[in-house]
C-alpha cells in the first residue's frame, strides 16, 4: 500500500514537475532505483524525497528521476503481484486461448471429460476422431483422462479411451485416496460410482496389469470378494496405503462383514496373511480391532477379535466398556474382550 502511494505520488509530480539542466546520471539513478524499488516498500519514500529535494533546487531533469522511479515501481509491483499469483487466472486463460487454437481437438477432449462425473461421449468420441492424445490429461497431465474416468467407474469414456490407444497402465503423478501415483485399476475400485466390476473387466481386457496395482485394497473397502480374487499381485506381502492403512483396516472401517468372515476364517482367501494383518498398525497406531470399534462397527469387531485381532490404542478397550448401546455385537464383543483379559 505504502509503495502504490508513493507510485501515485510519483505520477503527479511528474505530471507538475519542470525541467532544468542537470549533470547528475541517470544511468546511476536507474541502478539505484532498481535496487530500492525490490528492496522494501519504505525506500520508495527515500527516493521520492531525493527526487522532490532536486525538483525544489530546481535542477534541470528532476521530473526524469522520478518518471524513472514510477516506471520501475510500478513494474516492481507488477513482478511481485506475478509471483504472489496475482495473474495466475489470467494466464490460464490466455494459456487455455492459445491450446484452442494450437490444439483444438485436445481442448475439447479435456472439457468433454473434466465436466463429469458423465462425461459426454460424442464430444469425446469427435475429439479422439480428430486426433486428441488418448493418453494426455489433465493438471497439466498429472492426472491422466483414464485415470480421470475410472475414477467414475465412467465405462463408456473408459472404452472410448482404451479403443484410441490409451496406456491402461498409465499413472497418475496425483495421491488419490492414500494411493500414490494410482493406475486407472487403483482409482476404479476405490470409485464410488455404480459400474466398477464392468470398469475392472474392461481395463483387465485391454491390458492393465493387476500385479503391480492396489485393487486389492479398494476390493477391500467394497468388501467385494470377486474383485478380490482378481486382484493377483507379483508378491506376497501385505498391501499398504500411504497411512499405513491394510485390507484389514479398510474392511473394518466400511464395516465388510461378509468381507471380513471370509477373509478371516475361509483359507481360500486371507489364509496366513490375514491372520498377520491383524497385529499391523497404521499411521497412527491402530490395529483393525480399532478401526472397527471407533466406527462402532461391532459385528466387524465381534470377527476380528474372535480371529485373533486385539487392540492397540489404550482408549478402545476402556470406550468398549463404556458403551451402553443395545446392540448385540456390542455384548458379544464385550464378553469376548472381558473373557480375554480373565
Amino acid at each position: 500500500m505504502v509503495a502504490c502511494a508513493v507510485s501515485i505520488v510519483s505520477l503527479v509530480i511528474f505530471f507538475g514537475g519542470v525541467q532544468s539542466s542537470s549533470s547528475t546520471s541517470l544511468a546511476l539513478w536507474f541502478i539505484l532505483l532498481s535496487l530500492l524499488v525490490f528492496v522494501s516498500a519504505p525506500l520508495h519514500g527515500i527516493v521520492l524525497v531525493a527526487a522532490l529535494f532536486q525538483l525544489i533546487k530546481g535542477n534541470g531533469k528532476a521530473f526524469m528521476w522520478v518518471y524513472l522511479y514510477l516506471v520501475i515501481a510500478i513494474s516492481g509491483h507488477l513482478m511481485v503481484g506475478y509471483q504472489h499469483g496475482a495473474f495466475e487466472s489470467q494466464l490460464i486463460d490466455l494459456a487455455r486461448f492459445k491450446r484452442s487454437i494450437t490444439e483444438p481437438a485436445q481442448v475439447k477432449l479435456e472439457q468433454a471429460i473434466s465436466r463429469g462425473p458423465v462425461s459426454n461421449i460424442d464430444d469425446v468420441l469427435a475429439a479422439l476422431a480428430d486426433g486428441a492424445n488418448p493418453d494426455a490429461g489433465i493438471f497439466d497431465g498429472r492426472l491422466p483422462y483414464l485415470v480421470l474416468a475410472a475414477s467414475r467407474s465412467d465405462v463408456p469414456i473408459l472404452k472410448a479411451l482404451l479403443d484410441a490407444g490409451a496406456d491402461p497402465n498409465l499413472r497418475a503423478a496425483i495421491e488419490y485416496k492414500n494411493i500414490k501415483n494410482p493406475l486407472p485399476l487403483d482409482v476404479v475400485t476405490f470409485s464410488e460410482y455404480g459400474g466398477v466390476t464392468d470398469s475392472v473387466e474392461l481395463l483387465l481386457a485391454a491390458g492393465a496389469d493387476p500385479s503391480g496395482s492396489f485393487m486389492q485394497l479398494g476390493a477391500c473397502r467394497r468388501g467385494d470378494l470377486f474383485l478380490f480374487g482378481r486382484a493377483k499381485r507379483s508378491d506376497d506381502r501385505v498391501l499398504l496405503d500411504t497411512k499405513d492403512n491394510t485390507c484389514l483396516h479398510h474392511a473394518a472401517e466400511t464395516n465388510q462383514t461378509a468381507f471380513l468372515k471370509a477373509l478371516l476364517f475361509d483359507p481360500a482367501y486371507g489364509g496366513e496373511k490375514a491372520k498377520e494383518m491383524l497385529a499391523m498398525r497404521n499411521h497412527i497406531g491402530q490395529f483393525p480391532l480399532d478401526v472397527a470399534v471407533r466406527g462402532e462397527h461391532f459385528e466387524a469387531a465381534v470377527l476380528i477379535a474372535k480371529a485373533g485381532g486385539k487392540a492397540n490404542k489404550d482408549g478402545t478397550h476402556g470406550d468398549l466398556m463404556r458403551n451402553q448401546a443395545d446392540d448385540p455385537g456390542l455384548n458379544a464383543l464385550k464378553d469376548i474382550i472381558l473373557r480375554d483379559n480373565d
